[in-house]
C-alpha cells in the first residue's frame, strides 16, 4: 500500500524544507550553506635603522636584534582581497621615544629603556639618532 502525496500550501513550511515531490509524500530538509569563512591578514612592516647586531645590557646580558624606528606600518586584508600598497616611510622618524629604543628580536617588537643598554650601544643609538636629525634638517631646507 502506498501513502498518498501530501500537498502542502506554498508558504506553510519554512525555506529549507521542501516538498520532496515525490509520491509517497516525503520531505527533504536542506541545510543552509555555511557561510565562508573569511581570513584576516595583518601585516606589519617595521623601518630597521641597524643589521642584526648584539646588544648588550648593562649588566652583561646580550640580546641580538634591530634597531626599529618606533614608526610602522600596518596593513590588515581578508582573503577575498589583496593589497598590492607599498609600505611610506614616515615623514619623521623617531629613534628613542620617552627614554626607550624599540628592538626587532627574531619577529617581535620589544621596547627597552636607554639605561638598560651599555655605554657602548647606547652612543651607537646617539649616532644614528644625531644622523636621522641631519637628514631631517637638510631635506627640509631643500623644500621650497
Amino acid at each position: 500500500m502506498t501513502t498518498p502525496a501530501v500537498k502542502i500550501k506554498p508558504g506553510l513550511l519554512p525555506d529549507n524544507v521542501t516538498n520532496g515531490g515525490v509520491t509517497n509524500g516525503g520531505f527533504s530538509i536542506t541545510a543552509p550553506a555555511a557561510p565562508q569563512k573569511k581570513t584576516v591578514i595583518t601585516e606589519t612592516t617595521y623601518v630597521s635603522l641597524s643589521d642584526f647586531r648584539q646588544w648588550t645590557s648593562t649588566d652583561g646580558k646580550a640580546l641580538v636584534g634591530r634597531l626599529l624606528a618606533f614608526e610602522q606600518n600596518t596593513v590588515t586584508v581578508t582573503s577575498a582581497t589583496t593589497s598590492d600598497a607599498k609600505p611610506v616611510l614616515p615623514a619623521q622618524i623617531t629613534v628613542v621615544r620617552d627614554g626607550k629604543v624599540r628592538l626587532l628580536v627574531q619577529t617581535k617588537a620589544y621596547e627597552l629603556p636607554l639605561e638598560r643598554l651599555c655605554e657602548a650601544d647606547r652612543v651607537l643609538i646617539e649616532k644614528i639618532r644625531s644622523a636621522i636629525a641631519s637628514q631631517n634638517k637638510e631635506e627640509l631646507e631643500k623644500k621650497p
